[in-house]
């Protein structure tokens, strides 16, 4: 056999190879796939203007050997599922406060991502929930028309999409949302008993826990001390908190035992219950000025719902006015005699303390931070 056909064979046998190595490489790709980028709960800060023009980002991925057809449809029962397993109260947003400009995409083999575009009013969406405050949510979900494109897991086929409206006000700075997703890393827990595994970090959510018949203070704080004047929002389940027993919730601020500004959330003692008048289904939420000066005003307000808690701290002369509000409703108000040379750790905690009840808990109790907000003023 002369070299021309040795070559020849070998050339034959070398293109069956890599026709074979590509047939099984082929064989083994995974199909291309389409995701929603930002699945879950997605809160979108926008400036205080009448119209924004807002994309949701859809991916596909795999080897681009697919296209498809993609369409976007608003599903109320995603936020009702999502309200039940995160003890939330969100609302659906009325359809007047959005407009989807393209419900239906063609998605091309060579496209890696695409985008729905939704314009939100926001005058309206503000008349409905004002600044700083999420209370209506879009429910999203994305659906594979046609059956060339593999849909992703259910999950990653959704979004709730939450517009929070943010303060035109030039002395407004920086915001900060911890959402608690995972630990976050500016955070550290101070559990001041055993049992570590009280403190944990589940569903996006920070859970605090109790356990009965003792005298635990579970808190999580900032690691950093330089909080100083801005707005501070916590996102809340009030819990069953037995009647009589000494557990609170906490959201507050705290330099040293002088300087602390508080929401204690708890039954409170018989006396106080009888002064407020509190029904069974009702706690007492302490507002407290722990020194410089002293000050202190109680209301009260049903169990087992979700509240958001904010103290405003704002500079009048040199010194802070401190206002405690709840769902946005001002419920107390304090001019201090410290200004911002003080400077705070952020606290979430559930502590079984002495002066918010009559006796120790005689069940585990528990509370859920959604998140965290802080907002600086300039």
């Amino acid at each position: 056999m002369n070299k021309m056909m040795i070559i020849i064979i070998d050339f034959i046998f070398a293109l069956l190879f890599l026709n074979a190595c590509e047939n099984n490489l082929e064989h083994n790709i995974v199909p291309d796939k389409i995701y929603v980028v930002n699945n879950g709960l997605t809160r979108v800060i926008v400036k205080d203007v009448e119209m924004f023009n807002y994309e949701m980002n859809v991916v596909k991925s795999g080897f681009n050997k697919t296209s498809s057809k993609v369409n976007l449809t608003i599903n109320s029962s995603l936020l009702v599922d999502y309200n039940i397993s995160h003890k939330s109260a969100y609302k659906v947003l009325p359809e007047d406060c959005y407009k989807i400009v393209q419900d239906e995409i063609e998605v091309s083999k060579s496209q890696y991502q695409t985008f729905f575009p939704i314009t939100f009013n926001i005058t309206k969406i503000k008349e409905l929930q004002g600044v700083g405050n999420i209370q209506y949510v879009l429910p999203c979900a994305i659906n594979v028309v046609k059956d060339e494109l593999k849909p992703s897991n259910e999950n990653q086929l959704t979004t709730l999409i939450a517009i929070e409206i943010s303060s035109n006000d030039g002395n407004i700075g920086k915001t900060t949302v911890w959402n608690f997703d995972s630990s976050p890393k500016d955070w550290e827990h101070n559990n001041v008993s055993d049992s570590p595994d009280l403190i944990v970090y589940k569903d996006g959510m920070l859970r605090i826990s109790t356990q009965a018949g003792t005298e635990q203070r579970k808190k999580a704080y900032t690691k950093s001390w330089e909080h100083a004047q801005g707005k501070y929002q916590w996102r809340i389940f009030v819990s069953d908190l037995g009647i009589g027993e000494k557990c609170s919730i906490g959201a507050f601020l705290y330099k040293d035992d002088q300087h602390e500004l508080d929401f204690e959330i708890a039954s409170g003692n018989t006396a106080a219950r009888a002064e407020y008048d509190a029904k069974d289904d009702e706690l007492l939420v302490y507002m407290t000025s722990q020194g410089n000066p002293w000050f202190q005003k109680i209301v009260k307000i049903k169990k087992n719902k979700w509240y958001t808690f904010e103290i405003d701290l704002k500079l009048i002369n040199g010194s802070y006015q401190a206002k405690w509000s709840i769902d946005g409703e001002n419920k107390a108000e304090k001019q201090l005699d410290f200004g911002n040379k003080t400077t705070f750790r952020v606290f979430c905690s559930l502590e079984n303390l002495n002066p918010f009840g009559d006796f120790l808990p005689k069940k585990d109790n528990y509370t859920l931070f959604d998140y965290v907000k802080y907002t600086e003023y300039k």
